[in-house]
């Protein structure tokens, strides 16, 4: 908690984060939409199932959306928060995706 309150705390760290949820509702949905590109990068989606504020549907995108998605990997015991709930977990999992990448 410590770590938050200091990141938090510094200036226009909350006017970010703030603006970053306005955008998200005052940006019309055709203007939105417009913006997104496929992600033509190999993808690894970590996700929580305890997650209260996205639905699971969300793990599994549409492939003309993330055409190179490798996989999903469902953490049973993560919510929303995946990285601090299952942070083992998720740097093993980053670490073995990123890996062969290493090697070229």
């Amino acid at each position: 908690m410590d770590r938050y309150i200091e990141a938090w705390s510094q200036p226009g760290a909350a006017s970010g984060m703030i603006n970053y949820y306005r955008s998200s509702v005052r940006t019309p949905a055709k203007k939105a939409e417009a913006a997104i590109h496929p992600i033509k990068a190999p993808t690894l989606v970590i996700w929580g199932q305890g997650d209260a504020y996205l639905g699971q549907e969300l793990a599994e995108p549409e492939h003309d959306d993330v055409p190179n998605l490798e996989r999903v990997e469902r953490l049973p015991d993560a919510s929303h928060w995946v990285h601090h709930d299952a942070a083992d977990r998720v740097n093993q999992l980053l670490t073995g995706f990123f890996a062969p990448a290493q090697s070229r």
